[in-house]
């Protein structure tokens, strides 16, 4: 068995995907959230304060890039940790982008979709306004930039940084988790659905460096 690790795209359901695998499986979920609860007690931070220098914008200021630093590696340490003890995990957050498939038995996955699609579910599922949807996507997108160009100079969803990347276009989410299902049972790295590049064109907030 391999372990799937799923960066979130807002409004795409990836954290009902996970939830279903968690539940067809039976394995264990560790998230963003539960791994910043575990640093607040290693650090004089709180949670808040954790988020805020991982995933805030750049500052300019030395200090906090040494605090940056010194945290990503302290999550480095505990993602290893966690993969050293188990080969079946499922991991829903940014820290996705840490993780290093070749040295370990496990997929990194990007389910995406167009702002149309996103746009939609947000209105289905927190009956949001067309503008305050696009608004808190727009927001999401580009926290998840900060974090993604600061680890590794690419935007948040360039396809070049995950495993395996699936196009969610408001179909019916079984086919999605369908298609994980297979790539977590025969370890393939490619499921029948893939994005298309017109997609990761209307989606990426900015070019590789």
């Amino acid at each position: 068995m391999i372990s799937i690790a799923l960066f979130p795209c807002l409004f795409t359901d990836g954290a009902r995907v996970v939830g279903e695998l968690s539940y067809t499986f039976g394995n264990p979920v560790m998230t963003d959230e539960l791994l910043i609860h575990e640093l607040s007690k290693e650090n004089e931070y709180t949670a808040s304060e954790i988020r805020t220098h991982l995933f805030g914008p750049p500052t300019g200021k030395m200090s906090q890039e040494i605090i940056k630093a010194k945290l990503v590696s302290q999550v480095t340490r505990h993602l290893a940790t966690l993969l050293q003890d188990s080969t079946d995990w499922l991991y829903y957050g940014f820290f996705t982008i840490l993780l290093d498939s070749a040295k370990h038995n496990l997929r990194k996955i990007l389910i995406t979709a167009d702002y149309e699609c996103r746009q939609r579910n947000a209105e289905r599922q927190e009956s949001l306004t067309r503008e305050k949807a696009l608004d808190k996507i727009k927001e999401h997108d580009q926290t998840a930039s900060y974090w993604t160009q600061y680890i590794t100079g690419s935007s948040p969803y360039s396809p070049r940084l995950y495993d395996t990347v699936i196009e969610y276009q408001c179909q019916d989410l079984l086919d999605v988790i369908a298609s994980i299902f297979m790539l977590y049972e025969t370890g393939d790295k490619q499921p029948e659905l893939q994005l298309q590049p017109e997609t990761l064109t209307q989606i990426s907030l900015q070019p590789d460096k």
